[in-house]
C-alpha cells in the first residue's frame, strides 16, 4: 500500500503475497513501511504461524524537515528510528516473534545525484542529509532489542552495534525461535485469545489483472 506522495508512482497491489514463507529457518513473513500498522495484514501473518517478521522501511521519510535542528532523531517529534521500532515492536510483542527491521542506505554521492534533479539542489541536498532516516535492528519476542554486531572490514573482528543508522553494512544477530513459545503459552492472539465465535477474518489472494478478456459463447442456433 503506497503512502502519501508514493501514490504518484505506485498503486496498491493484491493479497496474493500475503503469506509466510516456510523455510528451514522458521516461518518468515514481511510487510513494508506503513503496512506494519495495518492490524488485519499483521494478523493474517500471525494466523499463518509467523515466527520471524521482516519490516522494511524507507531510507528517509521527509514528513518533517528540521530547518533549524538538523538532527531530527533527537527531537521530540516524528523520528523514523522511534516510529519504526514502535510499530515493529508492537507486532513482535503481540505475535511473540522476532523482528528484523531493514532499510537501504543513501551515501553522499547518491544524495548529490538526487539533489541535482531539483530546481534547488542545495536545499534538497540539505533536506536529504537532515531528514530522519530509517534504521536496521533486531527485536526479540518481547520487543526488546537484540545484541547486534557488524564485522569490521579491515580487522575482521566483531564490533558491537545497537543498530545501523546512516551507515552502510550488514548487521548480525543470533535468534532462538524457541524463545517465542513461552509467551504464546500465556497469551496467544491467534490461539487462546482469539474469539472465533465473534470475529472472522478472510483474505482474498486472487491475483488481480488489469483487464479480463473473454469470448461470448454461441447458442445452439448459432447466434451469439
Amino acid at each position: 500500500m503506497p503512502t502519501f506522495f508514493e501514490k504518484l508512482t505506485w498503486s496498491p497491489c493484491d493479497g496474493y503475497g500475503l503469506r509466510v514463507a516456510k523455510t528451514r529457518f522458521g516461518n518468515i513473513g514481511a510487510l513494508r513501511c506503513g503496512e506494519n500498522t495495518n492490524p488485519l495484514a499483521r494478523y493474517a501473518l500471525m494466523a499463518q504461524g509467523e515466527q520471524v517478521h521482516i519490516s522494511t522501511w524507507p531510507v528517509v521519510w521527509p514528513t518533517m524537515i528540521p530547518l533549524f535542528q538538523p538532527d531530527l532523531d533527537t527531537r521530540a517529534d516524528y523520528g523514523n528510528v522511534a516510529a519504526n521500532r514502535i510499530r515493529a515492536a508492537a507486532h513482535c510483542f503481540e505475535n511473540k516473534c522476532f523482528g528484523i527491521l531493514c532499510t537501504g542506505h543513501l551515501d553522499d554521492i547518491n544524495m548529490k545525484a538526487i539533489s541535482s534533479l531539483s530546481a534547488d539542489s542545495e536545499f534538497m541536498n540539505y533536506a536529504l542529509k537532515s531528514t530522519s532516516r530509517g534504521a536496521m535492528m533486531f527485536l526479540d519476542p518481547i520487543s526488546a532489542m537484540l545484541p547486534d554486531h557488524i564485522i569490521d572490514p579491515d580487522s575482521g573482528e566483531k564490533v558491537e552495534k545497537t543498530l545501523l543508522l546512516k551507515q552502510e553494512g550488514i548487521l548480525y544477530a543470533e535468534i532462538d525461535l524457541d524463545e517465542g513459545v513461552e509467551g504464546n503459552q500465556y497469551q496467544d492472539v491467534v490461539g487462546g485469545y482469539q474469539r472465533l465465535d465473534v470475529f472472522d477474518l478472510r483474505g482474498d489472494r486472487t491475483r488481480r489483472k488489469l483487464a479480463t478478456f473473454f469470448r461470448r459463447s454461441k447458442t445452439s442456433d448459432g447466434n451469439a
